[in-house]
């Protein structure tokens, strides 16, 4: 079989050895990592119009120990989708690989998207057939920043190229995800995975102006043409401002109060897709991400309200994360809280969380003044 990346990585051993040294344990998502990878790169090797976005996108602009499994492929192509089966039709010709178009219960049809389920031999389990790997491919332009990465490092495989979103266009992507009464996603069980994704970009990248406006660019870009294929009424504005009322209300899964499905949806999320180091991440911690991208996300309408600069937003962002290392009283940073039903609560939770559950844009500068920071 002909492999783009190097063979030495499609045994049983080499697979089971490399999830081991990273601390996976969940090997079917292992797998089907190791494969995407691999398949994005095959088609890319046809095409170089195919661009590689979503999870599997993060995780090449992420260290090792912060990567995730993922089971699928998104792609995004200035390409028809006939013009991406001839690639699809040039790669199995060989009878290794085969494909079928999946056909989905409820399609939007607005949406140019068509869905894929590539199949491959199992490195698992040879003798149980194939196994699917499941690609979205749109058909479309697509105006965010890009990157070209060579020789990147994973969990379960070292991928010689890949062309993919640049790190901002993810990052501006997955946060549009987390709106979920408009254009985001519509299976909450999905959302830890999205969450989990923008919090560990946005802490790998140093923000600023630039990184901002490409962020900016990104929301503008992918947003408008989610509003066309939606059918949404509303505007990038609401957008933001639904992922912000969403990320505050799952904020709260660590509250005795919290009574959604998140805690749920966050266990699963941890023992099927992420390292032994990335597992045991307590409840309060994940209060602390909703926070974050929260107030990220604050920042960013502020500036599409055009109420602050991004040389402003930029110095706000990161006033709040020098600021989270404080070494004060969680009451210092209590009394600029509002009427909250859980106050009593957050008096014994870490500071960390308290900070980033009252800080918002509007609050940095006094909780900054007042612990002396």
């Amino acid at each position: 079989m002909l492999y783009v990346n190097d063979e030495k990585y499609f045994t049983k051993n080499e697979l089971e050895k490399r999830a081991k040294e990273n601390g996976f344990t969940a090997m079917d998502p292992v797998e089907k990592f190791l494969w995407g990878c691999e398949i994005a790169s095959l088609l890319q090797s046809f095409n170089d119009h195919i661009i590689l976005k979503g999870g599997a996108a993060v995780q090449m602009h992420l260290p090792l120990n912060l990567q995730r499994a993922s089971v699928d492929i998104d792609l995004v192509m200035d390409i028809n989708e006939k013009e991406f089966e001839k690639v699809l039709d040039r790669i199995v010709e060989n009878e290794v690989y085969s494909y079928d178009v999946y056909e989905p219960k409820n399609p939007n049809e607005n949406i140019p998207l068509k869905t894929y389920l590539f199949k491959v031999p199992s490195v698992l389990y040879p003798d149980d057939g194939p196994i699917d790997i499941k690609i979205d491919a749109i058909f479309d332009s697509c105006k965010v920043p890009l990157s070209i990465l060579t020789d990147v490092k994973t969990f379960a495989i070292d991928v010689k190229k890949i062309k993919t979103y640049k790190n901002t266009a993810l990052i501006g992507d997955k946060l549009l995800t987390l709106g979920e009464n408009t254009i985001g996603i519509t299976d909450q069980s999905n959302y830890p995975k999205q969450l989990y994704d923008v919090y560990n970009l946005i802490n790998i990248v140093e923000i600023n102006e630039k990184i901002i406006n490409e962020i900016i660019s990104s929301i503008e870009s992918v947003s408008n043409k989610e509003i066309k294929y939606r059918n949404y009424g509303g505007g990038i504005k609401d957008i933001i401002n639904d992922v912000i009322i969403c990320l505050k209300m799952h904020s709260e899964v660590d509250l005795s109060q919290y009574i959604g499905d998140m805690k749920k949806y966050l266990h699963g999320f941890q023992s099927m897709y992420l390292s032994s180091e990335q597992r045991n991440v307590k409840f309060y911690d994940w209060s602390k991400r909703f926070n974050q991208v929260r107030f990220l996300a604050e920042v960013l309408l502020n500036l599409f309200e055009d109420e602050i600069s991004a040389t402003e937003a930029v110095k706000c962002y990161n006033k709040a994360i020098e600021g989270q290392d404080i070494r004060n009283t969680i009451q210092h940073i209590l009394n600029h809280a509002d009427r909250l039903p859980y106050y009593k609560e957050l008096r014994v939770k870490p500071i960390h969380r308290v900070f980033w559950e009252i800080v918002t844009p509007e609050k940095i500068d006094a909780i900054i003044d007042e612990c002396n920071l």
